[in-house]
């Protein structure tokens, strides 16, 4: 476990740093995003990128191949990669990475991937909501 240091850059390099080391993978379920979160996933590589979020205009500043579903009511924040999940509780925003107290936990149980794709099939699909 680890948890920020608001005014420093610790939390933001340390989450970035797991994303980018990530190839297969990177399900992304978490409520709120804003210039800073989306940096962050459109420098990801994995080959499969999955977001759930609340809705907003998240998706169109996304790179191309990122899927982008919508859950209104989701409050969850979970990362899903190759081998583990990371769990915490920030979003992918300035504020959560910069200024807040926050925390993030790793975890190797595929328990977390299993609860994402069901939560991926319940939320709607950006235009069919």
């Amino acid at each position: 476990m680890f948890y920020s240091k608001p005014g420093t850059f610790y939390f933001i390099d340390r989450i970035k740093s797991w994303m980018r080391r990530q190839d297969e993978r990177l399900w992304c379920m978490v409520p709120f995003w804003d210039s800073v979160g989306i940096a962050m996933i459109n420098e990801c590589k994995a080959e499969d990128l999955r977001i759930v979020c609340r809705p907003g205009e998240t998706a169109k500043y996304l790179k191309e191949g990122v899927q982008v579903r919508f859950d209104p009511e989701g409050h969850s924040k979970i990362i899903v990669g190759d081998s583990a999940t990371l769990l915490g509780s920030f979003n992918l925003t300035y504020q959560s990475m910069f200024d807040n107290q926050e925390n993030a936990t790793y975890s190797r149980s595929n328990d977390y991937a299993e609860y994402f794709l069901s939560e991926w099939e319940e939320a709607a699909i950006p235009g069919e909501e």
